[in-house]
C-alpha cells in the first residue's frame, strides 16, 4: 500500500476511515500483505523536495502506542490472526460476488472452507443480500452471528464497515491462552545466562534496536571466551529445527 518511496497511505486517502478498509482488502484479497513500518499505526508522511525523510522517520513502539491510530493497530493485529486462521484468504480462488462504486462483496475458497469479504466505503448504510450454501454464519470481526434464511443472506451494513464472513469462527473461540504461553517463550532477561542449543553458554548483555530497521537485537557475551555478539531477537528466541536455539539457565 505504501513503501518508502511513496506517500503514507494515511497521506494519501482523502477519508482516513476507509485505512481499516484498505488494510483488510490487503489481507484478503490475492496476494501476500505487507506493512511499511509505522503505517499500522496511521502515520502521515509526504514525499517533498525529491526528499525521503518524511517517509523514513525514527519512530519509538512507546510513542506509537501513547499517540498512534490504536484501532487501527487493533484492526491489523485482528486481520493478521484471521488471516493465519483461515487458509482460504492466503491460497483459495477468489470470486466476485457483488460490485457497486461504494461496495464490494467476494469470497474465498479453499477446498470446503470458504470466506466472506464484504466492504462498504459509503457513509451511509447498505443493505447487502447474496446467497450462500452454508447453513450459518458469522463475522469473525464482530464475532456477531448472521442470520441465513433458504440460503438467503441480508445485512444491514453500517458506513465505513469492513466484515470477513465465515461459517467457524475459530478466531474469537480459541483460548487467549495459547497465545499468552505463545508470548512467554519470547521473554528474555538482561543478566541472565543462557546456553546455545549447541553446548556454548553466554550471559545475555542488552537488548538494543537497530538504528536503520528498528528492529530488536539481542547483545550477548560468550562465558568461554568472552566474544560479544548480537542478533535479531526473533532469532534468539526461536527454534532450531525441533530445539529452542537458546535456553535460560536455572
Amino acid at each position: 500500500m505504501d513503501n518508502h518511496d511513496v506517500n503514507r497511505l494515511a497521506t494519501t486517502l482523502h477519508n482516513n476511515a476507509h485505512l481499516p478498509l484498505v488494510y483488510t482488502m490487503m489481507y484478503t484479497m490475492p496476494g501476500i500483505p505487507s506493512i511499511y513500518y509505522g503505517s499500522e499505526f496511521g502515520i502521515e508522511g509526504r514525499k517533498e523536495n525529491n526528499s525521503d525523510d518524511n517517509l523514513r522517520p525514527c519512530l519509538h513502539l512507546k510513542d506509537l502506542l501513547d499517540h498512534g491510530n490504536l484501532s487501527l493497530y487493533k484492526h491489523i493485529v485482528k486481520l493478521g490472526r484471521i488471516y493465519r486462521a483461515y487458509p482460504a484468504l492466503r491460497t483459495g480462488t477468489y470470486e466476485r460476488i457483488v460490485i457497486t462504486n461504494q461496495q464490494i462483496l467476494f469470497k474465498k475458497t479453499l477446498g470446503e472452507q470458504t470466506v466472506y469479504v464484504a466492504l462498504n466505503l459509503g457513509d451511509y448504510e447498505y443493505d447487502l443480500n447474496f446467497r450462500t450454501h452454508l447453513s450459518g454464519l458469522v463475522d469473525v470481526f464482530t464475532a456477531s452471528p448472521i442470520q441465513v434464511e433458504n440460503g438467503n443472506v441480508h445485512i444491514r451494513m453500517t458506513p465505513y464497515a469492513a466484515m470477513i464472513i465465515v461459517a467457524d469462527d475459530i478466531v474469537n473461540t480459541e483460548p487467549e491462552a495459547k497465545e499468552v504461553e505463545a508470548d512467554k517463550e519470547t521473554e528474555i532477561e538482561v543478566g541472565a545466562k543462557y546456553r546455545h542449543f549447541k553446548g556454548n553458554e553466554y550471559e545475555l548483555l542488552a537488548v538494543a534496536r537497530h538504528s536503520e530497521t528498528m528492529e530488536e537485537l539481542v547483545v550477548y557475551k560468550s562465558l568461554k571466551d568472552g566474544e560479544v555478539w548480537a542478533r535479531p531477537k526473533s532469532m534468539f528466541v526461536g527454534r532450531a529445527g525441533e530445539a529452542r536455539r537458546f535456553t535460560k539457565l536455572d
